[in-house]
């Protein structure tokens, strides 16, 4: 016989229908009794027998994305005829996702690993991959080449979490999504700025402004102020929510270096620091006055007043006496601790003040009277 005819295909990604046009009969006694329909791919071959009665034949359990060549040929008693010829190809499909996502966080950047999807046909092969990562207020599209399975996404903001998506690319479109979701690394703040300082005695009033946040999972948590002299050094943390702390309890006249660090999970910024010299003040006058009268001198010896700061250290003494008829002073070098008022009237009552000086002013005075003897 002549073989079939008019070949027409329908099918899907696992199946090609198959209809063709019976050959002409040549006679009763050679009449069609079967067709002989076989297929083949690439790599495998397969036969199937088509009643006389049907002109179409459903192949099935194809691999997608593949194409066939496909032969019919009619079978009488004369034997097989000449195969129709033809080809046709199984459906596109996409990919499966690529699967053993893994992801290596860093502070700005995070590497995203994975394993290539099973192929699907020759016609279907890995075009490329789209990776996308999106955080609460920023995203990004990268395309991939088919052969890596990795890719590192870059500029990210630390201490901030993303979702990451990879899709696989063929000439049926996107796949579905594989995801994995990820942290990036958080690091230290930089130190508050604006820092300002306001001095009195016994005081220092600090503020400033607060860092930049660089991503919400590392939010400031506190700040540590330390501040030191030349002997002593205290620590004090403050609250995230505020922006000024009052350093009390110091010692007038006295430098103090003053740091303030921001602190988050990641630890501590480098400190911002300043220094500052609390404000000048009077000493206190001496104590515990005491006088040795003679005849015509006053020995009056006191105790040196508490130093205040290496900025306001004692100066000099001024000694002033006087009485009812006279008024004189003296100035008395910081080292001592007595002075002789000489030339004085016998039998003569002498009020007595004593004020101790540094760069702040004079003391108040510490007074005190006494009375020359007989001759």
């Amino acid at each position: 016989l002549d073989p079939p005819t008019n070949f027409n295909f329908s099918g899907n990604d696992t199946t090609i229908s198959v209809r063709w046009t019976p050959p002409t009969t040549l006679g009763s006694l050679c009449e069609l009794q079967k067709y002989k329909i076989t297929w083949n791919s690439s790599d495998n071959e397969e036969t199937e027998e088509v009643p006389a009665t049907d002109n179409s034949y459903e192949i099935t359990n194809l691999t997608p994305c593949t194409t066939y060549d496909i032969k019919v040929s009619a079978e009488n008693v004369a034997g097989s005829s000449s195969p129709g010829e033809t080809s046709s190809a199984t459906a596109n499909v996409v990919l499966d996702p690529p699967a053993g996502l893994a992801l290596n966080e860093e502070a700005t950047k995070m590497t995203l690993s994975w394993t290539h999807p099973p192929a699907a046909g020759p016609n279907c092969n890995l075009q490329n991959y789209t990776v996308t990562w999106n955080s609460s207020n920023e995203n990004g599209t990268a395309v991939v080449e088919a052969t890596e399975t990795s890719y590192e996404v870059t500029n990210l903001t630390p201490c901030t979490s993303y979702d990451v998506k990879i899709y696989a690319i063929n000439a049926a479109g996107f796949s579905s999504f594989s995801e994995i979701s990820g942290q990036t690394d958080p690091v230290v703040l930089d130190p508050p700025t604006n820092f300002k300082l306001l001095e009195n005695d016994t005081t220092i009033s600090v503020s400033w402004s607060s860092p930049t946040v660089p991503g919400s999972l590392c939010e400031l948590l506190k700040y540590r102020i330390t501040w030191n002299s030349s002997d002593n050094e205290q620590t004090a943390e403050v609250p995230a929510t505020e922006n000024s702390f009052v350093i009390a309890d110091l010692i007038p006249c006295t430098l103090y270096d003053i740091k303030i660090s921001a602190e988050n999970v990641a630890g501590s910024s480098r400190p911002e620091k300043a220094s500052r010299t609390t404000d000048n003040v009077v000493l206190e006058p001496p104590t515990s006055l005491k006088l040795n009268e003679e005849t015509t001198k006053i020995k009056l010896s006191w105790i040196p007043p508490k130093p205040l700061g290496p900025f306001c250290e004692l100066e000099n003494y001024n000694v002033t006496w006087n009485s009812y008829t006279s008024k004189e002073t003296a100035e008395v070098a910081a080292t001592e601790t007595s002075f002789d008022i000489t030339q004085l009237t016998p039998c003569t009552t002498y009020g007595i003040k004593i004020f101790a000086v540094n760069v702040a002013g004079s003391s108040p005075f510490r007074e005190t009277s006494g009375n020359t003897s007989l001759t």
